[in-house]
């Protein structure tokens, strides 16, 4: 894998299969402004939570624009970040979502501590 869009695919399929494992709905998507650069290219959904990611190629850092959009979209409260490699990305945001969902009352945090992380019966489709 070299290019960004193998890494954003590779990403988007494991972090998938992670969710449906533990029974937690997400929405990754392509994030899409036209006629505005900088923007992150992915944005990612979970109950009561989200977050930007940009992709770059292993080693590549954000052009100047895409820095004063992140920070703009930071100072905003707006959680963005960037990766370059699809297996740092898992565990950061497995582990921001995880986060966010034991902090969340309505959800039962032991369930995700022992392994099983059903779904509350509001967030059922």
């Amino acid at each position: 894998m070299s290019r960004e869009t193998d890494i954003e695919r590779q990403f988007g399929k494991r972090l998938q299969e992670w969710a449906d494992g533990w029974g937690i709905p997400i929405l990754y998507r392509k994030f899409v402004s036209p006629g505005h650069l900088g923007y992150p290219d992915r944005v990612l959904f979970w109950p009561d939570g989200c977050m930007f990611i940009e992709w770059k190629f292993p080693g590549e850092k954000p052009r100047k624009m895409q820095e004063f959009v992140h920070k703009q979209m930071k100072d905003l409260g707006v959680t963005v970040e960037v990766y370059d490699d699809w297996r740092v990305a898992m565990e950061a945001v497995t582990s921001r979502i995880c986060a966010s969902l034991r902090a969340n009352p309505r959800y039962e945090a032991d369930r995700l501590q022992r392994g099983r992380a059903p779904l509350p019966a509001s967030w059922k489709r």
